[in-house]
């Protein structure tokens, strides 16, 4: 509706000189030009929920009369956004989904549970924006009622409040803490409770987090927690790519990682020389080069492999993450409406991560619920046996057209643009002329630390993406 949804194009050449040197790419072309004005078109990227819809195959789920009408998606989130309700609104009105209201969307804060002033925190506005906005578009028809937690401590109480009161078929938890600096009694208590949603056909979902492998932040790889809990079910993500009809010619893991090759317009885009990797080290590393973000995923470190997942021929023997995956990737992401704080305006972004994936599929979870006429329990205990057709297996992909360049007379291969690459072989690289800085990039997509996509089961996207109406037909009988 916005930004533009086709922003991989084909393969340009292009010249940056100043500085002495003279530096020339040829390779795919990532993102909208940055001059473009047009609405639909801005840059970079951003897609809307009709093209989701029709990448994924839900239309034909709509078309059989099936969009979770009678069930309820149950949000969990900290603090939320005083302005949820007209932001979601708003949403549903230009996108042309059902209208919410009182009628259809709840907010609860559950005895206990403080009333703390909304905003606290900007990322939980953004995280309560996107939670409520793109699990309905996947089910329009459903209700949703969102749970708000005092803070970060108090989210698995907000788990147990909807549990107890059952308040849906389905809870969606975009949050995790690093599993390796976890408390054991913490553990216990939050096991304790997604056990009992499961004994009550609930199934509780939660985003494996948005840093790979995690050893960007600590220096060593560990997963999510409680993505890791044996009584979960754990959201990986992809990065997707459309046809002008909005088919999807390809998706890969999620794990992006970016290279400067010229500095700003303002500048005359002079080339950088050498190409800039890495700015510095943080605790975010999204703000630097390099590894930008993705999907989280590997090997619990404290729980045993589950019955579910003990036929798979992956070495050792504990809880593997992710289960299941859907778009995450925020270079492929998704618009939302939002209120700014600053101008108490309305404003569109494109946000992404498992923070997405997890109510998307919890929303289809929703779906699936509706045609079974009851909670399906702990979608983990049913994904590892579905059908073949139910499942879009997601594997790394590569192109012809990876970014190489000559600086000076002396080339430089695709590799080196696109590292670190870890245990990745096979990814797709583009140009990329960031509209934010005005600087020239090599963007590279499927590079997600240690982590690989492949065929079958793997940490970057479990078992893969679900497959519109033959997902719930699988999931259901």
């Amino acid at each position: 509706m916005f930004f533009e949804a086709h922003a991989f194009r084909p393969a340009q050449i292009v010249t940056f000189t100043g500085g002495g040197h003279t530096a020339i790419y040829t390779g795919n072309r990532y993102g909208a030009d940055i001059t473009n004005t047009t609405l639909g078109h801005l840059a970079p990227q951003g897609y809307q929920p009709s093209e989701v819809q029709t990448a994924y195959g839900l239309k034909a789920v709509y078309g059989a009369g099936l969009n979770g009408a009678g069930q309820t998606i149950v949000i969990v989130d900290a603090y939320g956004s005083s302005t949820i309700a007209q932001d979601a609104e708003v949403f549903s009105g230009i996108y042309g989904l059902p209208d919410l209201t009182p009628a259809n969307f709840q907010i609860v804060k559950a005895p206990g549970i403080f009333n703390n002033p909304h905003g606290v925190e900007r990322n939980w506005e953004l995280e309560t924006t996107l939670d409520v906005e793109w699990s309905h578009a996947i089910a329009p028809g459903a209700n949703v009622a969102l749970v708000l937690a005092t803070d970060h401590s108090s989210l698995d109480e907000a788990i147990n409040y909807a549990v107890v009161h059952h308040l849906g078929n389905v809870i969606s938890n975009s949050w995790g803490n690093f599993e390796a600096l976890g408390n054991p009694a913490r553990f216990i208590r939050d096991n304790r409770i997604l056990e009992l949603a499961a004994a009550q056909g609930i199934d509780v979902n939660f985003s494996t987090g948005d840093f790979g492998d995690n050893s960007p932040f600590l220096g060593f790889a560990t997963v999510e927690f409680p993505a890791s809990s044996p009584f979960a079910t754990a959201i990986g993500g992809t990065s997707l790519a459309l046809n002008t009809d909005n088919t999807m010619p390809f998706q890969t893991g999620w794990g992006t990682n970016l290279t400067r090759i010229a500095d700003t317009v303002s500048l005359g885009s002079p080339p950088v020389v050498p190409p800039l990797k890495v700015l510095g080290t943080g605790f975010n590393p999204g703000f630097f080069l390099g590894f930008q973000g993705g999907a989280g995923g590997g090997a619990s470190g404290v729980f045993p492999r589950p019955s579910f997942q003990s036929s798979m021929s992956v070495p050792g023997n504990t809880r593997l993450l992710p289960d299941i995956s859907w778009l995450a990737d925020p270079f492929t992401g998704v618009e939302i409406i939002i209120t700014d704080p600053a101008s108490g305006q309305l404003s569109v972004t494109v946000i992404g991560g498992t923070s997405l994936a997890c109510p998307m599929f919890s929303a289809l979870m929703a779906v699936a619920s509706e045609k079974a006429g009851r909670g399906l329990g702990q979608s983990t205990q049913l994904v590892y046996s579905l059908p073949m057709d139910a499942i879009t297996d997601v594997t790394a992909v590569s192109s012809p057209n990876d970014v190489t360049g000559v600086i000076d007379g002396s080339p430089i291969s695709a590799d080196a643009l696109a590292s670190p690459l870890g245990n990745t072989t096979s990814y797709f690289s583009a140009l990329y002329n960031s509209p934010f800085s005005t600087r020239w990039f090599v963007i590279t997509f499927g590079t997600d630390t240690s982590l690989t996509a492949g065929p079958g089961w793997d940490n970057v996207t479990g078992v893969g993406t679900p497959n519109g109406l033959s997902f719930i037909n699988g999931i259901t009988q």
